[in-house]
Order: C-alpha cells, then structure tokens, then sequence
C-alpha cells in the first residue's frame, strides 16, 4: 500500500498555470466590460439582408461615454501589467514569455485601432463614440437615437479599413 503520493512541481509547471490564470482574469476582464446589459432593444434596420448578424441595440440614459473609455483603458493597463509580471519573472520560459509578449502586441494593436476609429467616426459627424476591440471582434457604442442603413455601412468601413474586422464582427449600441 502507498502511504502518500508525493507531488513535484517545477518552476515551469508553475508558471505556466500562472500564465494561465492571468491571462484568463484579462480575458474575463474585457468580457465583462463587452457584454452587453440586458436593458437594451434590438433594433432591425432596413438593408438587414446585407447585415447578417449585425445587431443595432439602443440602450436609454448611457451617457457615460468618458467614464466607460476609462474603464476600457483601466482593463487594458490591468492585462499589460499582469503580461509585464510574467515577463520579467524569472522563471518565465521562452515560450511563455513569447506568448506573453504577442499578447501585449495584441492588446496595444487593439488601443491604437479603437483611438483611429473613434477619430475617424468623430470627424464623420458620430458623437460620443466608443470602440472596444477584442481580438476579432469590435463593439461600437455611440450616441444617436437610430441610424441608417448608409450611417451603419460608414461604420463598419472604418472599422474593417483600420482594425481589419469583418462587417459580420462589428456589433453597434446607441444610446439615446
């Protein structure tokens, strides 16, 4: 009969569940700042067929635009310090300190193409714009009680042209 099972971890194991870990609390992080609240109506445009998939919902009394995008950087400053923490750890390995480091490629690719597009929209006449990009998808919260059809394509060709979304990843979210 075995007594007892002796366990060994090594610096690497450790690590990468660390890695891990942290790069899941980033992950929960945005998902938690993306989702939307249940409070919102879907609204169907005209032009739906050439929008599949691409959902307007308007929220009422979202005027918060400021505080949200310091939320949204806040989130993204969070996942850049803990990828830093793994990094600079010693016992990091290669591998991981190469993932951590093509995440941070990745989170400040995803900061420069909110701050084009939401300029971009700004100067095409959308006020209060908000742009949250994850990986291959973007939410774009903006001010405006409805939109067309046209408005919706001129979002969803900044988007693509700067981030490199497609259309069918683009969700849109008026507040009123």
């Amino acid at each position: 009969m075995q007594k007892g099972v002796k366990m060994k971890f090594n610096g690497k194991k450790i690590m990468s569940v660390t890695l891990v870990i942290m790069l899941c609390a980033a992950i929960y992080l945005n998902y938690n700042y993306n989702k939307d609240g249940s409070n919102g109506d879907t609204a169907k445009l005209l032009g739906e067929a050439a929008y599949v998939n691409n959902d307007v919902t308007v929220e009422d009394n979202i005027d918060t635009f400021e505080s949200q995008k310091t939320e949204r950087e806040k989130s993204k400053e969070y996942a850049m310090e803990l990828l830093d923490e793994v990094i600079s750890n010693e016992k990091s390995t290669a591998d991981i300190i190469k993932e951590a480091q093509s995440k941070k490629i990745r989170i400040a690719e995803s900061i420069v193409h909110e701050a084009d597009c939401e300029a971009v929209l700004k100067s095409k006449g959308f006020s209060n714009v908000l742009i949250t990009i994850t990986d291959e998808m973007a939410t774009v919260s903006l001010k405006a009680e409805n939109l067309i059809p046209a408005q919706i394509a001129q979002i969803q060709e900044v988007i693509s042209s700067t981030a490199k979304i497609s259309p069918e990843n683009i969700k849109i979210v008026l507040s009123r």
